[in-house]
C-alpha cells in the first residue's frame, strides 16, 4: 500500500494550519476506506469516521486519485486508525495502515 501524503500550506506558510493531500492508487482509497469501515464498526462513537470513509471512496474514483482533509480531520483519521490498528496483529492491513498514517501525517 503506497499512500504519498502532502501538507499543503495555507496561503500565509502557516504550517499549523495546513491541510494534508493523499494521493495514490485507487485500490489504496478504497482500501483507507474499508479500514475506516471497520473502524466504526468496532467503535460506532466515532461518528466523525463515516464521513472520511466516504471521503476516500469518492477521491478513489477522481483520475488522479486523491482525497484532501483538514488538520481536525487529520487528527480524527489518524486517532481512530491508530486505536483500531494497535488491537489488530501487525500483518493486518487494518495495522499497517496505521501504521503507515501515524508515521506519514503530520498533525502540528
Amino acid at each position: 500500500m503506497a499512500l504519498d501524503i502532502f501538507a499543503l500550506l495555507t496561503s500565509d506558510g502557516d504550517h499549523a494550519q495546513a491541510d494534508h493531500m493523499f494521493t495514490g492508487k485507487a485500490g489504496d482509497m478504497v482500501a483507507v476506506a474499508d479500514v475506516l469501515d471497520a473502524v466504526h464498526c468496532a467503535n460506532r462513537r466515532l461518528r466523525a469516521v463515516p464521513a472520511l470513509a466516504s471521503r476516500f471512496r469518492n477521491g478513489a474514483t477522481y483520475p488522479i486519485p486523491c482525497v484532501r482533509l483538514t488538520k481536525a480531520e487529520c487528527r480524527v483519521l489518524v486517532d481512530a486508525i491508530t486505536d483500531f490498528g494497535q488491537s489488530m496483529p501487525k500483518t493486518t492491513k487494518a495495522r499497517k495502515l496505521a501504521d503507515l498514517l501515524a508515521s506519514s501525517v503530520c498533525v502540528y
